[in-house]
């Protein structure tokens, strides 16, 4: 019994951290910390996932090895993520990119990376996007060939527990008047990052697994968890994320614990989805007493006006964000194909700039308030067509899996209606895409803040692999027909 416990949740517990821990690493000491530790939790997850996977039923630990091994020879996305670790691994080894002076012609330029022709970045730089390319591969494949259903809606409370945890600890130090913490809430949407990215998505994947908590029967241990994962990662979104912003995540996890609490309500009764409607509306409503009773007044009022449209980007700022566009894609055209590479927008910025441009460009150039125009500068079409071809891969692979599956699922009486079926994270993805979506125009931190991407992948995959998979019927063997 014990073993199959471990079988059950450990792979479960390991991802959950993996997809968590190093954004609470990163948040509370420094991206560099945050990339090592997603390296060792890599490590972890591997061993879980090849030893201990979850078994389905009349599932031995051996058959479910293969299972898995074979499951993701097959996959493609395993393929392709594994270029994709392969292409970041050669952008963070291939440095070099800095600017020099020359004493002779008394003339500043940019210098070429080390291999010219190969995916690039400016030293340091590149590890994080490697660690992360490294995250992912391990969090889509375990995921969606590794857990269970009850693992998945396990693995999705822990992650999100974990996040609210660190959420709370943020509000807290805002509370306190922490003075690092007190500046990352102070941020406002014009800035290249702030703390509170991530908590965007953990705020709507914490509201989504209220459902399964319902579903699984866990109300002792997990209506509390789920309660204070959308408490503390709610925390976290007002307080170190621009007003329009949480504004935005907030519509989002709405939308998801609607889902949420209809699935509960089909799956365990009118009782449940009342509970429901209670814990998220308590857990909702816990950080904003919290924000309007104890934090400084001067940055509650602040934040306030910042939801304003024309306070959260003044007129100076729009006109700034359109001159800084036009650089990032001059950029571009200068290496469209590989781009400039990570990091190194900042120093090849002036030299692409035109003289007009001046007036309107910001003295020193950081960022492109546009995430992507900054990444076809850094990254060209290349870089962006893994990005893209990645989204439409784990996106796609579970509606393929939920068409092929919707017939099998409607004619069987038993089951209940395909669309309530699929736990709430396999639709609330789809606001998750639109909020993420819009929020990268207008800004370029959720595509800089590696543990964002992190959290969305996993979020992805984990409702991926929650569409239901028509089952293909056994033929008999040819001598053991039935007469």
């Amino acid at each position: 019994m014990f073993q199959r416990a471990v079988a059950r949740y450990g792979l479960s517990l390991s991802l959950a951290l993996l997809a968590s821990v190093p954004f609470v690493v990163g948040l509370f000491s420094n991206t560099h910390a945050a990339s090592v530790t997603a390296l060792w939790l890599v490590l972890l997850s591997v061993e879980w996932f090849l030893v201990q996977p979850s078994l389905k039923s009349g599932e031995g630990f051996r058959d479910a090895r293969a299972r898995v091994v074979r499951d993701t020879i097959h996959d493609p996305l395993f393929w392709y993520m594994l270029a994709a670790v392969v292409f970041a691994g050669l952008r963070a080894i291939n440095g070099g990119i800095e600017l020099a002076y020359d004493p002779e012609s008394e003339v500043w330029s940019v210098s070429e990376p080390w291999t010219v022709g190969l995916p690039s970045s400016v030293e340091g730089v590149g590890f994080p996007f490697f660690a992360l390319a490294a995250s992912l591969l391990v969090l889509v494949v375990a995921v969606r060939h590794g857990l269970g259903k009850s693992a998945r809606a396990m693995c999705l409370l822990l992650a999100s527990l974990i996040a609210g945890g660190a959420g709370i600890a943020a509000a807290v130090a805002v509370c306190v008047g922490d003075e690092t913490f007190i500046k990352l809430a102070g941020t406002g949407l014009f800035s290249p990052t702030w703390a509170g990215d991530a908590f965007c998505v953990w705020f709507v994947a914490s509201s989504a697994s209220l459902g399964q908590v319902e579903e699984r029967g866990w109300k002792k241990a997990g209506l509390p968890a789920a309660f204070f994962a959308i408490a503390g990662t709610g925390a976290g979104t007002l307080f170190l994320c621009p007003s329009v912003v949480a504004a935005g995540a907030a519509i989002a996890a709405v939308v998801a614990a609607v889902l949420s609490i209809n699935y509960a309500g089909f799956h365990a009764g009118l009782v449940a989805a009342a509970r429901a409607v209670v814990v998220f509306s308590l857990a909702v409503s816990l950080p904003l007493v919290a924000f309007s009773s104890v934090v400084d007044k001067d940055l509650c009022k602040s934040k306030f006006e910042e939801l304003l449209p024309s306070n959260a980007m003044t007129e100076r700022q729009v006109t700034m964000r359109g001159a800084l566009v036009r650089n990032a894609l001059a950029m571009c055209k200068e290496s469209p194909w590989l781009g400039k590479g990570i990091g190194a927008y900042e120093i090849n910025a002036p030299f692409c700039a035109e003289k007009d441009d001046w007036t309107e460009l910001p003295s020193k150039i950081k960022f492109v308030p546009n995430g992507y125009a900054q990444i076809l500068a850094e990254r060209g079409i290349v870089g962006c067509l893994f990005v893209i071809l990645g989204l439409v891969l784990l996106v796609g692979t579970g509606m393929m899996h939920f068409v092929m599956g919707f017939k099998a699922v409607a004619d069987d009486s038993d089951s209940p209606s395909p669309f309530l079926s699929v736990p709430p994270v396999a639709w609330a993805q789809f606001p998750l895409l639109v909020y993420i979506g819009v929020l990268c125009y207008f800004a370029v931190s959720p595509l800089l803040q590696v543990q964002t991407w992190a959290a969305f992948v996993f979020v992805l995959a984990m409702a991926s692999a929650s569409f239901p998979v028509r089952n293909r019927p056994v033929e008999p063997e040819a001598g053991n027909m039935e007469k």
